[in-house]
């Protein structure tokens, strides 16, 4: 039980953590998004504390994926931006699949918020390029990462179409 480990367990934690950040998963699983999203957002603001690592990349991604299937397309965007990209540039460096991972998930953002503009969408596509030449010299053009966001630059290219 959840509960019990906090209240006997409080001195590791650690192993709070991972039990939180494994109960917001299979919250997220169980399609109980809003509950999951309360979890991930103290375990990150738990990580955020303990310095900067790749575990605080990865819960920051985690918690702004589930911003973006809760369509909080904006927010999600803040951490991302100013928050986690930065911090994977420095932690885990701009060729690593989780830095690339968030200049994906900023694109989605972009295109996707609220009535997004057309320099919303152009940065979009700037970031996805980006992104996709990276992906190609450090994983190859037919690796799936790489597929998916051609795909995804392929869709951001038909919707600046749709604008013009």
């Amino acid at each position: 039980n959840f509960a019990l480990l906090r209240r006997h367990w409080s001195h590791n934690e650690e192993g709070v953590l991972i039990a939180q950040n494994n109960v917001a998963s299979c919250l997220g699983d169980l399609g109980r998004l809003d509950e999951a999203l309360v979890l991930k957002r103290e375990v990150f603001a738990k990580r955020l504390r303990n310095g900067d690592n790749e575990d605080v990349v990865i819960v920051g991604y985690n918690l702004a994926d589930s911003l973006i299937k809760l369509k909080r397309y904006s927010e999600a965007r803040k951490i991302l931006q100013k928050q986690l990209l930065p911090l994977a540039n420095r932690v885990v460096g701009p060729d690593n699949d989780a830095t690339l991972r968030i200049m994906s998930h900023i694109s989605v953002c972009l295109r996707k918020d609220q009535a997004p503009t057309r320099a919303d969408v152009d940065e979009a596509a700037r970031i996805l390029q980006e992104c996709i030449q990276r992906r190609r010299r450090v994983f190859g053009p037919t690796h799936p990462t790489t597929r998916i966001d051609e795909k995804l630059l392929a869709k951001t290219h038909q919707l600046l179409a749709r604008m013009s």
